[in-house]
């Protein structure tokens, strides 16, 4: 019997393996094994204590997923209201436990779906909402008192409103709703547009007028979450990314302290979402230190002393960055290893990427394995059994700890600039994230960042494999659009005009809360992009984008 000589050598090479870099996935070192001596200088009490227990760094329940497991909460949203709604329902169908909203591009941009601006973009990457009958018709048969609803737009506030004004035409009482609305409009920059379609000034207080109404009159909602995910997709490492959002949350908080809000019912209602990577231990060391840095910032600089205020709650999502086009069932088991380090990071809910996620819209197949693997963890791996698992490793313990020096140390660097929106302003933030995705590309291309599929053991049938695609039919795009022009020729217009010039003047005033007059201007047919322009306007800035400079 002859062998192949080539074969003889792949497989002599192969039994030979061996990692050739020992740091984590964000340059951090990392030896080969650590002990006593490592963790000498953390307190249990101090640093560690039991879960439910300030810091909280081993969770922020006492029986954490033994009293209730993490909501498993699917992104989704495309081509039309009707068709998220369809798909929402499959979702339910399948076991997801809580509704998770995307919007289009121009949705978070704050303009019609008519817009100049938004010609080509309808529909893509999320739900499409200019009107009223476009949230009524998302949620509709959905119970608004039983599930909790996550409204997934960063520089859209109004959205909010728009999803307020639908219950309450169903008859649902504001105190019934659960839910969450990133609302994250300082970190409109870092949704891949490069720069925020709202200025940072208007940005603020739209964001503190949506926190504050909801603190008076929606009590079981968060009102902002602070969005690590994007901000992790651009390329920066796990401590910037917490570091980042830190920074957000801060500027969110002073905001929301100086229109008068108390730090015990502010800081509760302010959560975040957190990406995880592919460094397994790195992601739950990130996300314990944040948890223990959180309760320490609101403790110590803001003076925060309930149990509500002190806890960092959070939203994870697995890093769509690390899926990869070539072999693309390799991406079931990167969200695998990504969703269990979130499970034991602590998380409250969880969106698992679909496998095509990265080449289109994900197809009911595939987000049905998404939810799949959200339920084999809970319910066949055993993992939710005890709370907190991995605490009293060495390791875990010295890098939460190097996690949370890390942290700090950028925080600082923030802060000495000024707070975040003075690091966006002068282009600090970008600078940095530029640095890193340049860093970690040329580290792909040499190899020293292996990617299995990418630039180690591709296959002769790589490059011939296809995947099928979720497509947006174009004829849903154009009755959509249709049907936005039907309704607005059928409106009352001298109440609509009445209704956006009181939000208007709302808006000059700039310390009355725009919400109440949002709503009313709802009621009577605004749409979202008359909304925003009118408070553009109010703001003094121009209508939209392509208005030129504001009316005199």
């Amino acid at each position: 019997m002859t062998t192949d000589s080539a074969g003889s050598d792949r497989i002599a090479e192969a039994y030979r393996e061996k990692l050739e870099h020992f740091e984590t996935g964000s340059g951090l070192p990392v030896k080969g094994v650590y002990g006593p001596d490592d963790v000498e200088g953390l307190s249990y009490e101090r640093d560690l204590n039991d879960p439910g227990a300030y810091p909280y760094t081993r969770g922020i329940y006492p029986d954490m997923y033994r009293g209730r497991l993490w909501s498993r909460r699917q992104l989704c949203g495309f081509g039309s209201p009707s068709a998220t709604n369809q798909r929402i329902k499959y979702l339910i169908g399948q076991g997801e436990s809580a509704v998770n909203i995307a919007f289009d591009v121009p949705t978070n941009s704050g303009v019609d779906s008519d817009h100049p601006l938004a010609r080509g973009d309808v529909g893509l990457q999320g739900m499409p909402v200019s009107i009223l009958p476009d949230m009524e018709e998302a949620l509709a048969d959905i119970p608004l008192d039983k599930v909790s609803v996550n409204l997934s737009t960063i520089g859209a506030t109004m959205i909010m409103a728009f999803y307020l004004v639908a219950a309450r035409r169903r008859g649902f009482d504001f105190r019934q709703l659960r839910g969450t609305v990133l609302n994250d409009t300082l970190g409109d920059p870092f949704c891949g547009y490069k720069r925020s379609f709202v200025p940072t000034d208007l940005a603020l207080k739209l964001a503190i007028d949506c926190v504050e109404y909801c603190v008076r009159e929606v009590p079981k909602w968060n009102p902002l979450s602070v969005d690590g995910y994007n901000i992790r997709e651009n390329g920066v490492t796990a401590p910037q990314e917490i570091a980042f959002t830190f920074a957000l949350g801060m500027a969110y908080l002073r905001e929301g302290l100086d229109r008068g809000l108390d730090i015990e019912e502010l800081a509760p209602r302010i959560t975040f979402t957190a990406s995880v990577e592919m460094d397994f231990f790195e992601e739950v060391a990130k996300l314990r230190a944040a948890r223990r840095l959180w309760a320490r910032i609101i403790h110590d600089e803001f003076g925060g002393r309930t149990q509500k205020a002190l806890q960092y709650k959070f939203h994870v999502h697995t890093a769509g960055s690390s899926l990869t086009r070539q072999q693309p069932l390799n991406n079931l088991i990167r969200v695998t290893i990504e969703a269990m380090a979130g499970v034991l990071g602590g998380t409250q809910s969880l969106h698992t990427c679909s496998y095509d996620e990265n080449m289109g819209l994900p197809t009911e197949e595939s987000v049905e394995l998404a939810v799949r693997t959200q339920q084999i963890i809970a319910f066949e791996s055993r993992v939710c059994n005890v709370a907190d698992p991995l605490a009293g490793s060495y390791f875990v313990e010295h890098l939460t700890d190097t996690m949370e020096g890390e942290i700090r140390k950028i925080l600082g660097e923030i802060e000495d600039l000024g707070g975040m929106v003075q690091a966006l302003e002068t282009g600090w933030a970008d600078a940095v994230i530029d640095g890193e995705v340049v860093k970690v590309q040329r580290q792909i291309e040499s190899g020293e960042r292996p990617v299995v599929g990418v630039n180690r053991d591709r296959t002769e049938r790589d490059d011939e494999q296809t995947v099928r695609i979720h497509e947006v039919p174009p004829a849903m795009v154009e009755g959509h659009i249709r049907r936005l022009g039907e309704y607005k020729q059928q409106r009352d217009g001298p109440a609509l005009e009445a209704a956006l010039a009181k939000l208007r003047a709302d808006a000059e005033g700039r310390s009355i809360n725009l919400f109440p007059a949002a709503m009313a201007a709802i009621e009577l047919g605004a749409t979202l992009g008359e909304l925003n322009g009118n408070v553009r306007l109010g703001f003094g800035y121009s209508y939209d984008d392509l208005s030129g400079d504001a009316a005199a």
